[in-house]
């Protein structure tokens, strides 16, 4: 590698004396030229051979592109680029590619630009010069063919502050089932609140954590820290860069470090900083490490903690409980596709280009340029724009405080101004030590009526790229902390600087820092399930060994395929069954013994994004039935109940049959005419569920009234009134 980039080195020597000699001067660079904003779409050629074609936006300085590209489940780029591109191209096609593989790639610009430098004589007089260089930008991609359904996401643990779970159970019941309906394994613990700092709370919180992830059901891939959860301290470091803000910073990542053997606490020893939260003595309950030098994150935590927000609670008259129930509410909106944001990002940038060389806000640009488009990002002012307009994606950065962001705003201006956006970035001094009052990183998922999700992008920098394929946020938070090398923000020769790296160096702040955190739910994805599902799903037992699932396919104009996913519990794991797709609207399944399953259908389509294409899938509709293979001769009648009742879009309907009988479920009017046969068959004894959507045989919505279920079986008939709501 230090040979290709000597070469490279060598190159740019010729090509800056091509410049010199035509006396064009490098201006200074900015966030963006340290981005590669690539695109990806699905490419066709004349022969009908399928390819990948990367897109990228022209960046001025560049002389030359290069890219790699590895295998998702790969560690590591290759050394050797896939291709290498002159500076007036700006695609390129991939044909070496199977469908249903994932692939990652990294599109750099090598540039030549300047930065202003401030020197200083033997006298002491300090003095500005402009210095020239050589640079490497950044573009990342997850691109496919059609990548598969991500439909195993694991279990995620929610811990919830027992002081506010009363007032939010409504809630939280609702995101439990939101979460099984996408796939997830859920379980839940109540667990004490804790305002001020305790190292046996913290250790209190981690023992959960692992015995839930020691539990063989399924993997555990992701917490919900819901409410004023036990916060980690960890370290003695300021990746802000001030020396008043040197200490311990809060380390939620110490929750998903199953490997306990790296945390110590007997090293660190400062009594001295400004903050009390920030002082760390052998013995307190706060870890040493400052970063992660070895093991590896396993576990996407992510937290939504409100209190100490007197900004929100006092002056905007909310109860910290209130907060949580509308944080949740915008929550379950968003999932179910109720919340109506532009596929768009804005950057607001107020670092000067010229001294910064990380280029902070290039976080914003080379995410949100691939993840929505390049040509739909745009350099906006943060709250003046985000109150009018809806962009999914915004980043932002300036000079901080703990309460604010220079050229962006203070955390009143959340309480006050509606901010519409889900995923955001902020990053500036001071308030990536979250653990503060009235935080303004915290304060972005206070504010109303959609942010969802906030990070410190920076120092280090994240890497979102694989949301455009429908992975979680919380997959993005383990990419970023576990990050060393494998996902570059920039790359620099600067000899007059630093001639100690004469093969050029990475400037990167903070990697694998203790302080690198998710606020907001880590099961979050870009695409929230706006695909139509099933209708009607209907499970119920045919004979002794096998169980029917049917459902009516939704009436719309586009691609769609079924899957079906078993469960022995309501709250999962959910494992697919079916091994091909399912293009019909029903599916048989052998299981035999004595047990209650649960049987969820979800439609998948395919989604086309600014990464290629993968396919999505609804929401989950989920109906039990109890097998059983022996007959109930002591039950005289069949029983039916209907639920709910008077009812407005759907009922579902449970039937327990004492054996083995033809059974028919059809809906009448009061007039006696038949407006919908529900089921006519043989069914095993035991409990089946049957599904309305209140739709009648010429698929036409019914008007409200008055209906009449009626049962008809071996035992005789049942009459059921059934209310409906308009």
């Amino acid at each position: 590698m230090n040979k290709i980039l000597l070469w490279l080195v060598l190159f740019s020597i010729v090509l800056i004396s091509l410049n010199t000699a035509l006396s064009q001067q490098p201006r200074h660079i900015t966030s963006r030229d340290l981005s590669v904003l690539v695109n990806t779409s699905i490419y066709v050629s004349p022969m009908n051979i399928m390819g990948i074609k990367l897109e990228w936006e022209k960046n001025e300085l560049a002389l030359s592109y290069s890219i790699r590209k590895k295998k998702l489940n790969e560690n590591t780029f290759p050394t050797v680029f896939l291709a290498e591109l002159d500076s007036n191209t700006f695609e390129y096609i991939d044909l070496n590619v199977s469908p249903g593989e994932i692939y990652e790639y990294e599109v750099s610009a090598y540039s030549f630009g300047s930065v202003l430098v401030t020197f200083q004589d033997n006298q002491g007089n300090r003095f500005d010069s402009t210095m020239s260089f050589y640079f490497r930008a950044f573009g990342y991609t997850a691109s496919a063919l059609a990548a598969p359904e991500y439909d195993a996401p694991g279990k995620v643990l929610i811990l919830v502050d027992e002081k506010i779970q009363p007032s939010i159970e409504k809630e939280l019941q609702r995101l439990m089932n939101n979460l099984v309906f996408e796939g997830w394994t859920v379980a839940r613990k109540d667990v004490p609140r804790t305002e001020q700092f305790d190292g046996n709370a913290v250790r209190a919180i981690k023992n959960i954590i692992v015995e839930e992830s020691a539990r063989g059901d399924d993997r555990l891939s992701a917490v919900i820290l819901l409410g004023r959860i036990a916060v980690p301290y960890s370290g003695r470091f300021n990746p802000d860069a001030h020396p008043d803000h040197l200490g311990a910073w809060p380390a939620d990542m110490y929750y998903g470090v199953l490997d306990e053997w790296i945390w110590t606490d007997f090293s660190v020893n400062d009594v001295n900083a400004s903050r009390v939260e920030n002082r760390n003595i052998p013995g307190d309950g706060k870890f040493d490490q400052s970063s992660l030098t070895s093991g590896s994150v396993e576990i996407a935590i992510g937290r939504i903690d409100f209190y100490n927000m007197p900004v929100f609670v006092n002056d905007s008259m909310f109860t910290e409980e209130q907060l949580y129930k509308r944080y949740l509410d915008k929550n379950h909106k968003y999932r179910i596709g109720d919340m109506e944001i532009e596929m768009a990002g804005l950057v607001d940038d107020n670092f000067s280009a010229a001294r910064i060389w990380e280029g902070f806000a290039s976080s914003g640009w080379r995410n949100i340029g691939n993840l929505v488009g390049r040509k739909n990002v745009k350099s906006l002012d943060w709250f003046s724009t985000l109150k009018n307009e809806s962009k999914l994606w915004a980043y932002g950065c300036g000079g901080g405080t703990y309460k604010s962001a220079g050229g962006i705003g203070e955390t009143k201006d959340f309480a006050i101004n509606p901010v519409k956006t889900v995923f955001t970035m902020l990053f500036g001094s001071y308030f990536g030590d979250w653990d503060s009052q009235n935080n303004f990183l915290r304060a972005s998922l206070c504010s109303d009526p959609s942010a969802l999700t906030c990070t410190w992008a920076g120092r280090p920098h994240w890497f979102f790229h694989h949301m455009g394929l429908g992975f979680p946020i919380g997959y993005s938070t383990l990419i970023s902390q576990n990050n060393t090398s494998l996902y570059l923000p920039n790359f620099y020769w600067m000899p007059q600087i630093y001639p100690q790296y004469p093969n050029g160096f990475v400037y990167s702040i903070a990697n694998r820092g203790v302080h690198i955190a998710l606020m907001g739910d880590p099961t979050l994805r870009m695409y929230s399930s706006k695909v139509p599902i099933p209708q009607n799903v209907s499970v119920f037992q045919r004979d002794l060994n096998t169980v029917e699932i049917r459902w009516d396919i939704p009436e719309v104009d586009m691609y769609m395929h079924f899957n079906v996913y078993r469960s022995f519990s309501k709250y999962g794991p959910f494992k697919k069954i079916n091994k091909d797709y399912i293009q019909g609207n029903s599916y048989i399944d052998t299981i035999t013994g004595d047990k209650e399953v649960f049987y969820m259908v979800r439609t998948s389509i395919r989604q086309f994004t600014n990464s290629g294409m993968f396919f999505n899938q609804s929401r989950g509709i989920i109906k039990s039935v109890i097998i059983t293979g022996v007959d109930d001769k002591y039950q005289e009648k069949i029983e039916v109940s209907v639920s709910p009742n008077p009812a407005s879009n759907n009922i579902d309907i449970q039937l327990n049959s004492p054996f083995v009988q033809n059974v028919s479920l059809e809906i009448y009017d009061l007039q006696g005419r038949k407006i919908k046969s529900i089921y006519n068959g043989q069914l095993i004894s035991g409990r089946h569920q049957f599904a309305w959507n209140l739709i009648n045989e010429a698929h036409q919505p019914i008007p409200g009234g008055i209906y009449l279920l009626k049962t008809t079986c071996e035992l005789g008939s049942d009459i059921q009134k059934i209310v409906i709501i308009p």
